[in-house]
């Protein structure tokens, strides 16, 4: 809806089912504009040869609780690309800059590559990853990082490069990459299943290269060219036996990321989620050299938290609070405080404040608008958690998983929701050897057209135009004879949808033409210009509510027609309640408009809203409850 129409929508409603359209007018366009962009936000382990190295940028030197970007401009390039710059310094003495308020950040600037300065950041989002959704089908792309030590899991079809041939078997540069899930077609929602694995053949590609200078020998194959970051590699992995490891690292480790973030010139995301790191020993690395600090950094205790913990900074100059305690993940159950690392992080903050956990991550999920939060994240190898048998399958919780919070909610351990192998990487589960893979960073990102490549990132890199800046390419939004004007579309292009514009849809012959003259969404009887014509009676499904959620209501070529239903059928599509139902009284929650139908209590009547009371009356129906004996009728 055009902002312009949605205002006018406004100023003409006089009725209580319109009362929030002045708001929802302005969210989205709010969101739109910042949305508009995506780029890699991320951080590095202390280990690494970038650490201590100055941005010539901010002049100040590199640390592993900062914030990165590619340099100059955010854009992921061809390599070489040059040392990555601070968009957010670890701690407060950074000049009033944006920061994490990490209060050992002071004595850690400066320190050398290899010296644990207390301050790592090991896992980040910021609050707005891709809501799960599996109906329609899971549109989206799982994005990740793991360490050096990991060998990727073959299933005999593999997406040149990935982490079999770039890790610790392959040519040792799988510690600075990005890679994402590769599966054909849509990849599913989870809970996905292990054995065998939900998607055949699951795996995954190279997205980001961490210098941009091959190997790998090939990109991603939706993309037309190897895209670094900045970062040094290749990184071999070392391991006991033998003399303890020389630090710093050959190459650098990503650590944290959040791969579409939306970035513009002179504005940073707050509020920032992001977890710190444990202090127990990593059992692949041999203890450093005397006085270089711990192999895992132990940033969490040193700063008052827990490994597990997930934190948040809600302005630029605020310090950290916890946002969500490693105990309501399921965590630091079996070792004690910091006994668990949490070493990855997606999250979908439903605006409430404080942390809403879910207890139903199977579907229909419990998160979303007028929901829980959705938090997902992984554990550090090392952590006491793993082996334990998780909440939904009872298989051994291993490094590589996606997990949930402990299903039904209380005390309890985590769920796997999305299991390695899913991702192609190698578990003790499917290997039956030792080392498992390390998930080390995570994200999810919309992926409308299906190509393992995050929508926004295709934007920002050029690969999709995005004419109206909504962070949707606009291949996914024109659709040639659907009656919508879509940005990309034309009276050149389609006939079908556009007249000419600026033309108005005026009752002189334009409001029964079959098309969208201005272009505004809008054609005929729909469009709010053709109000006074005598044809064009309902505009819309709200207007023909009559109140008796056995009926479902439509306005179909200006009439409205009442039809006989099922308690519950909000979405109209008739023979059963399903999770359609359900999402579709979500959707309705958010706004009226978008599931007029599903105003069905209080009292079988509705009472011109769509609350908590209708999605729960939704999903009793779903259970099969008719609260209205609609069948009886």
């Amino acid at each position: 809806m055009k902002l312009d129409r949605c205002f006018r929508r406004h100023k003409r409603s006089k009725s209580r089912r319109h009362k929030g359209t002045f708001a929802f007018c302005l969210l989205p366009f709010v969101l739109n504009v910042v949305a508009a962009r995506g780029q890699p936000v991320f951080s590095i382990d202390f280990q690494g040869p970038t650490v201590g190295l100055v941005d010539p940028h901010t002049g100040v030197a590199i640390t592993e609780g900062d914030l990165l970007m590619v340099a100059p401009s955010g854009i992921p390039s061809p390599g070489p690309v040059a040392r990555p710059r601070i968009i957010v310094f670890g701690g407060s003495n950074a000049g009033g800059q944006p920061h994490l308020g990490l209060a050992a950040y002071p004595d850690a600037v400066g320190h050398g590559a290899g010296v644990a300065g207390l301050i790592e950041v090991d896992a980040l989002s910021f609050g707005d990853d891709f809501l799960l959704n599996p109906d329609p089908p899971f549109a989206g792309v799982w994005v990740f990082s793991v360490d050096e030590f990991a060998i990727g899991l073959s299933h005999g079809v593999e997406v040149p490069s990935n982490v079999t041939t770039e890790g610790a078997a392959g040519t040792t540069e799988g510690a600075a990459d990005v890679f994402c899930g590769f599966g054909p077609g849509v990849f599913p929602p989870g809970p996905l299943s292990a054995f065998p694995p939900s998607v055949p053949p699951p795996g995954n590609a190279v997205l980001i290269d961490g210098s941009g200078i091959s190997p790998p020998a090939a990109s991603h194959p939706h993309l037309p060219a190897l895209l670094g970051i900045g970062l040094v590699e290749p990184n071999s992995p070392t391991s006991p036996p033998g003399p303890p490891p020389a630090l710093p690292d050959p190459g650098d480790n990503l650590d944290a990321l959040d791969v579409d973030t939306a970035l513009t010139a002179g504005s940073l995301p707050f509020p920032i989620y992001f977890s710190l790191d444990s202090a127990f020993a990593d059992p692949l690395e041999s203890p450093p050299p005397s006085g270089m600090g711990p192999v895992n950094g132990g940033s969490a205790v040193a700063n008052g938290f827990v490994g597990g913990d997930v934190l948040v900074v809600a302005t630029p100059g605020s310090a950290p609070v916890l946002y969500a305690a490693a105990n309501t993940l399921g965590l630091d159950y079996i070792g004690g405080p910091d006994s668990d690392d949490l070493d990855a992080l997606v999250l979908w903050e439903n605006g409430i404040p404080g942390y809403q956990p879910s207890i139903n991550p199977i579907a229909p999920y419990d998160w979303g608008p007028g929901g829980k939060d959705m938090l997902l994240f992984s554990v550090r190898r090392g952590s006491a958690t793993l082996g334990i048998g998780d909440t939904i399958f009872n298989l051994p919780i291993e490094e590589g998983d996606i997990l949930v919070p402990p299903v039904g909610g209380g005390p309890g351990f985590p769920g796997i929701f999305i299991p390695a192998e899913n991702l192609g990487l190698s578990t003790i589960r499917t290997a039956g050897v030792a080392p498992a893979d390390d998930l080390d960073a995570l994200d999810v990102s919309a992926d409308c057209n299906v190509n393992a490549v995050p929508d926004r990132l295709e934007i920002v890199l050029g690969q999709a135009a995005d004419a109206n800046q909504n962070g949707v390419p606009d291949s996914c939004e024109a659709f040639c004879g659907d009656k919508d004007c879509a940005p990309a579309e034309n009276p050149c292009t389609c006939a079908n949808d556009c007249g000419p514009p600026p033309q108005a849809e005026l009752p002189a012959g334009t409001c029964t033409d079959g098309l969208d003259n201005d272009c505004d969404g809008n054609a005929d009887c729909l469009d709010e210009d053709c109000a006074s014509v005598p044809s064009c009676g309902c505009k819309a499904d709200p207007e023909c509510d009559d109140a008796d959620a056995c009926t479902c209501d439509r306005c179909q070529q200006g009439a409205c027609s009442f039809t006989a239903g099922i308690f519950g059928d909000v979405d109209c599509i008739g023979g059963n309640v399903d999770v359609g139902d359900v999402l579709c009284a979500i959707d309705g929650f958010g706004l009226f408009e978008a599931c007029p139908n599903a105003d069905i209590a209080p009292n079988c009547t509705g009472d011109l809203t769509i609350d908590v009371g209708d999605i729960l009356a939704v999903i009793d129906a779903f259970a099969g409850i008719d609260h209205c004996n609609c069948s009886g009728r």
